[in-house]
């Protein structure tokens, strides 16, 4: 009988792998927004919808960021294109965008 004293400890850390594997996923399920506004067009127009997941750290340049931006007790979900990374020098110059000295 001594050979399934090893059972209890399996069935925790099997339990256990599962339960982190499921928060994981979880997390880095897409979330489904719908556009209101025609900030985004022609790339994203009034009335689409889509699709979006969590970062997995920075945004690379280009790439469609949503952004959580609370007014008093409410949420919305502000969708943008990164420009800028940490360490560029952004600006506008007579209607042009400049990045790190680059129109």
């Amino acid at each position: 009988m001594t050979h399934w004293r090893w059972l209890p400890t399996a069935i925790l850390l099997v339990l256990l792998s599962g339960l982190a594997v499921l928060t994981r996923g979880f997390t880095a399920l897409p979330s489904t927004y719908y556009m209101t506004g025609e900030s985004m067009a022609p790339s994203i127009g009034r009335g689409d919808w889509f699709l979006a997941r969590p970062l997995a750290g920075l945004p690379r340049r280009g790439e469609l960021v949503v952004i959580q931006h609370w007014i008093d007790d409410s949420l919305f979900h502000v969708l943008r294109r990164a420009v800028g990374l940490p360490g560029d020098t952004v600006a506008m110059k007579e209607w042009l965008l400049w990045v790190n000295g680059v129109a």
